[in-house]
């Protein structure tokens, strides 16, 4: 594993969020807590990866200070997203087929080929 450093570059300066620990945040439209969780080798939060692939979870929960009058986006953007087969990405864009047709609005992009 590489080391990773997230910025939080709404602040001035950027504001280091640590891995594996809640970070609270707020701006003129929300206020909440965001936690970045990571498997690492002394991982202390083993039960949510123990027997899984997965490498990363992200969670955040918070609320809005006034009602949003326009569409909500939340996006997820890697500089250098993780390489996967033909079969692992029909897989998830099924799931993620099913997903869109259970909430309308809901669009995603695996990138470009």
């Amino acid at each position: 594993l590489r080391p990773l450093l997230i910025l939080d570059t709404s602040t001035s300066p950027p504001t280091r969020i640590p891995p594996n620990a809640p970070y609270k945040f707020k701006n003129k439209h929300f206020e909440g807590d965001l936690c970045l969780l990571f498997k690492t080798q002394d991982n202390f939060i083993s039960e949510i990866f123990e027997g899984k692939a997965r490498m990363f979870e992200f969670q955040f929960q918070g609320q809005f200070l006034q009602t949003p009058q326009n569409p909500l986006y939340l996006s997820v953007h890697f500089q250098n997203p993780p390489q996967i087969g033909m079969l692992m990405r029909t897989v998830v864009g099924a799931g993620l087929n099913w997903v869109r047709k259970v909430n309308k609005g809901f669009y995603y992009t695996l990138g470009a080929k």
